[in-house]
C-alpha cells in the first residue's frame, strides 16, 4: 500500500474536519455555540422577532470567527493584535536632520576647543547633494566678501 505523502511538508495543512484545521474548527463550534444560546435566550425569554435576535447576535458570533479564520501577514489575528499593541505603546523618535559643513585645515584642534566640544551634545547629521551644492555656494559668496 502507497500513501502518497507531499514533498514540501511546509505546504502541509493539518485537516481536523472537513478541511478546517483543530484550531478553526474550536473557534467555529464556539462561534455557533455562543450564536445559538443567545438566539434562544432573544426568541423564548425576550420574544423578539427572529430575524432581529439573529443581527444582535452577528456582533458576537463575528469577533469569535474572525479570531480563528482571518490571518494577517501569515499570524493569527489574536498575535496580530498583540503586536500591534506593542508597537502603539513604543515611544516615537522624530529625527531632524542638520546640516554641518566641516572642512580640514590640517591642523588639529587645540586643546581649548576640544575641552569646548566635549560639552556640547553629539549630533546626527545628513548630508544631501541639494544641501552641499547650497553650503558650497555659501562658502564661494563667503570668500568673495572677505576678498573685499
Amino acid at each position: 500500500m502507497m500513501v502518497p505523502v507531499n514533498p514540501n511538508l511546509d505546504a502541509y495543512k493539518d485537516d481536523f474536519f472537513k478541511g478546517l484545521t483543530m484550531k478553526q474548527t474550536l473557534y467555529a463550534v464556539s462561534a455557533v455555540t455562543v450564536s445559538g444560546l443567545m438566539m434562544s435566550f432573544f426568541l423564548l425569554y425576550l420574544k423578539m422577532n427572529a430575524s432581529l435576535a439573529m443581527y444582535l447576535t452577528l456582533p458576537v458570533a463575528f469577533p469569535i470567527i474572525a479570531a480563528g479564520f482571518i490571518r494577517i501577514h501569515g499570524i493569527s489575528f489574536g498575535e496580530y493584535l498583540r503586536r500591534r499593541q506593542k508597537v502603539e505603546e513604543q515611544p516615537v523618535f522624530y529625527f531632524q536632520p542638520e546640516m554641518l559643513l566641516w572642512l580640514n585645515t590640517g591642523t588639529p584642534p587645540s586643546d581649548t576647543e576640544l575641552e569646548v566640544k566635549k560639552d556640547i551634545p553629539k549630533k546626527l547629521y545628513l548630508e544631501t547633494e541639494m544641501t552641499i551644492c547650497e553650503l558650497e555656494s555659501r562658502q564661494k559668496t563667503e570668500d568673495r566678501r572677505k576678498v573685499r
